[in-house]
């Protein structure tokens, strides 16, 4: 699989993981999170499933949030809010192999590196899509998911995690050390388990969704300090 094709699958892995993270069981919690794909259903490379909540579901999603425990509700402020480069192990769709996404965010800024491709968000900005290869850079359109990270953003999965406080259940709460850090977790199960894990920062160290027999994985390696120069263009830039 050549790089452009292993980094689009792994851009729907990440949207789609963040899309169906809201939990399967019931028609509200995938409104609040996004469209959940049918079981056995597996995006084809070039399409990412949409992970940004449609338009009429802000009320679900603002009751979601309404409903969490504190300390998860704490945990998403403090994630989107921060300041992190976290590197991922992802697994997806069946594989055995792990791939490694590297994921930036700042208020406003996002950047996700996997395969030799960086994908870079700004707001205000256009996107950026940048190969290693040809050390170039091309303006891309903000829109289109399948070129731009989207399910990446700390918005996007703090509307996701809005979807615990939704369509009912009670998530559980436990603890575990992931990447060296100590994690604080909530799981829910109804119909989709979803589990959260996150640092005492904010930093997002664990999300897993199983839903159809379909589990997609993301578990931090490393976890850093993003800084601004991180969300700066790695080459020149070629403008459409």
């Amino acid at each position: 699989m050549g790089k452009r094709a292993t980094a689009t699958l792994a851009v729907a892995a990440c949207a789609l993981l963040f899309a169906a993270c809201g939990g399967g069981g019931g028609q509200e919690e995938r409104a609040a999170a996004g469209t959940t794909p049918e079981a056995g259903q597996t995006p084809a490379a070039g399409q990412t499933p949409a992970a940004t909540p449609r338009t009429g579901q802000t009320a679900t999603a603002a009751a979601g949030r309404d409903n969490l425990p504190p300390a998860l509700r704490q945990a998403a402020e403090r994630w989107q809010q921060g300041s992190f480069k976290i590197t991922y192990a992802l697994t997806a769709f069946g594989s055995r192999d792990s791939m490694q996404v590297v994921l930036y965010t700042q208020p406003g800024k996002q950047r996700m590196d996997v395969a030799g491709i960086t994908f870079i968000l700004r707001q205000g900005q256009p996107g950026l899509m940048c190969m290693a290869l040809d050390r170039t850079c091309e303006e891309v359109d903000a829109s289109s998911a399948s070129q731009a990270p989207f399910g990446m953003s700390p918005e996007s999965i703090s509307s996701a995690i809005s979807a615990f406080g939704v369509g009912g259940g009670s998530p559980q709460q436990s603890g575990r050390t992931i990447a060296g850090r100590q994690a604080t977790c909530w799981s829910l199960a109804t119909g989709t388990r979803t589990e959260l894990c996150f640092g005492d920062d904010g930093a997002l160290l664990l999300m897993a969704v199983d839903f159809g027999g379909q589990t997609i994985r993301m578990e931090a390696q490393r976890v850093e300090r993003a800084s601004d120069a991180d969300f700066e263009p790695p080459y020149p830039v070629t403008r459409g």
